[in-house]
């Protein structure tokens, strides 16, 4: 999070907030990955990974 944060700096912070939160929803909403053996092994940990971020996003 911090490293696309910071590519994105010129953002302002509300404005960033307001943004990522409905991207991260949307990843969630759907598969995040095409093949089966990527969704029973990389997708559980990436959606921990979003969600934690969506709720630091407050």
């Amino acid at each position: 999070m911090r490293r696309v944060r910071r590519e994105y700096g010129w953002v302002d912070e509300r404005a960033w907030r307001e943004g990522r939160a409905p991207l991260l929803r949307g990843l969630l909403d759907g598969p995040l990955y095409a093949t089966a053996w990527a969704r029973r092994n990389w997708e559980p940990p990436a959606r921990l990974n979003l969600a934690r971020e969506l709720h630091a996003l407050g």
